[in-house]
């Protein structure tokens, strides 16, 4: 999917790709001229993205790896930003890796009690526990496969330090 972006984040063009469900979904004529950010939650995602399009902004076209899962999918993707005339931008997401997750858990965003809740990174979907981002589909499968059941988190949602670290200045370069 691509999409272009005016000076003032309004979208002005969308163009789909073919082959993906969830692009079905997405009906252009009622997201054509809505701000990108009425379309991203939580301020440190928004945070994230206006740096990476700042930055975008300033003449360099800027690449960023980032996650964005289905309830049973594990799908890696490429968000690639490029500076056009007059401040707009051009923005394309490439799916890189669409895989079935090996482990059993299920997140869903914390909306009563923030108590147990733990956060959950925007970009890389590694949550903190024990001290440390970790990726529970990679590091806690054998565990889950011997309990038998799924696993339900609540999350709240963050940036991880080394996603934070994308945005640094000189960072962004493609």
């Amino acid at each position: 999917m691509t999409y272009t972006l005016d000076a003032n984040d309004l979208i002005t063009h969308i163009q789909l790709g073919e082959g993906d469900e969830w692009l079905a979904e997405i009906q252009p004529e009622k997201v054509m001229g809505s701000n990108l950010f009425s379309h991203i939650t939580g301020l440190s995602s928004a945070a994230f993205v206006r740096a990476v399009l700042d930055g975008a902004r300033r003449g360099h076209p800027i690449s960023v790896p980032y996650r964005c899962d289905t309830p049973d999918r594990r799908r890696s993707w490429k968000m690639e930003v490029s500076p056009i005339a007059d401040g707009g931008l051009v923005i394309t997401h490439r799916l890189l890796e669409d895989v079935p997750f090996r482990s059993q858990w299920t997140f869903r965003m914390a909306s009563e009690s923030f108590l147990n809740a733990i956060p959950r990174c925007s970009v890389c979907n590694r949550v903190f526990m024990n001290t440390a981002w970790e990726d529970l589909d990679e590091k806690h499968t054998v565990e889950n496969e011997t309990a038998g059941r799924a696993r339900i988190i609540d999350v709240v949602y963050e940036i991880c330090s080394n996603c934070d670290r994308l945005t640094w200045p000189g960072r962004l370069l493609a």
